[in-house]
């Protein structure tokens, strides 16, 4: 989970685990409250509603974007330089 440069998932204890390991998250809550079993350390957003069934693509793949060009530094400095040369030089 450490390695890891995003998580997304409901409620669970992956989640807690991405936590602890400062993994920048989405976590998707419904009959649970983000308040009480969300994020507490990692960089995150909450998506809360009645029923994860309400919970929107629109909403989560805007979540994780936000979350991803707000530490896209912190990604990069993350990246084995082999990763960082492939990033920089896509097609070659």
């Amino acid at each position: 989970m450490a390695e890891a440069d995003l998580f997304l998932g409901i409620d669970s204890c992956m989640l807690h685990a991405a936590d602890l390991a400062r993994v920048p998250g989405v976590g998707l809550f419904g009959l649970t409250r983000s308040t009480t079993w969300g994020f507490r350390f990692g960089p995150h957003r909450h998506i809360d509603r009645r029923s994860t069934g309400d919970i929107t693509v629109a909403e989560v793949l805007g979540a994780m974007e936000d979350l991803a060009q707000q530490h896209a530094l912190n990604l990069n400095l993350r990246m084995s330089p082999i990763a960082l040369e492939r990033s920089a030089h896509p097609d070659g």
